[in-house]
C-alpha cells in the first residue's frame, strides 16, 4: 500500500483490489505497515435487498346462483275424430261422450287445441266453408265447457280437405303428461 499526502484532512490509503480502486479512510491506513497489525480485508457492503413484493390482494371469486333443475314436461298429442250428420253442425250423443272423456283426460294440462272441420264435396264452396268452420267451433266450445284450456286454433277446411274427410271434425289436443 502506498501512502498519499496532500489530500486534505488525513491521509488515505489506496489499494488495488481485483482491478478496482479502493480508497480506505486514514484511520485504517495505520494498519498493515511495519510493525502494524494487518489490515482487515475490505468487505463489500451487502447488496441492497429488494423489499418483498407486496402480497397481492386476492380478488373475490364471483358467487354463482344455484342451478335449479326442473323436470322436463313430456308432451303428448291426442287426436279424436268427431262425426256429424249431413249438412249439420250438431253434436251427436256419441260425439258428446267421446269429447267429455277427452276433456276429463286433458283439461288440467292442455296446451294447444286444434279443431279442423271438414265437409262433403257437394254443395257450394261458401256453404261448405261456413259449415266446416261451424263444426270446428262447436267441438272447441264443447271442450271449453268442460274446462279444457290452452291455445285454440279453429279451422274450416271447406272442400279443400281430403276425399274421405267428409262429415267430421278432427280435434288434436297437445297436453302435458
Amino acid at each position: 500500500m502506498r501512502k498519499l499526502r496532500g489530500l486534505g484532512v488525513g491521509v488515505a490509503s489506496v489499494a488495488l483490489v481485483a482491478s478496482s480502486l479502493l480508497i480506505v479512510p486514514a484511520a485504517t491506513a495505520a494498519c498493515g505497515g511495519y510493525g502494524q497489525p494487518a489490515c482487515p480485508a475490505p468487505t463489500a457492503s451487502p447488496a441492497p435487498t429488494a423489499s418483498p413484493a407486496p402480497t397481492p390482494t386476492p380478488t373475490p371469486t364471483p358467487t354463482l346462483a344455484p342451478v335449479v333443475i326442473k323436470p322436463v314436461a313430456v308432451m303428448k298429442k291426442v287426436r279424436l275424430t268427431v262425426r256429424f250428420g249431413v249438412m249439420s253442425s250438431v253434436l251427436s250423443p256419441m260425439a258428446k261422450s267421446q269429447l267429455k272423456a277427452l276433456a276429463e283426460k286433458t283439461k288440467k294440462s292442455s296446451v294447444r287445441v286444434v279443431s279442423i272441420g271438414f265437409v262433403q264435396r257437394r254443395g257450394s264452396a261458401t256453404n261448405n266453408q261456413t259449415l266446416s268452420l261451424a263444426r270446428a267451433r262447436v267441438v272447441s266450445n264443447y271442450l271449453r265447457s268442460f274446462g279444457v284450456q290452452g291455445a285454440r286454433e279453429i279451422f274450416g277446411a271447406g272442400v279443400g280437405g281430403p276425399a274421405a274427410a267428409d262429415l267430421k271434425v278432427v280435434v288434436t289436443i297437445t297436453y302435458r303428461v
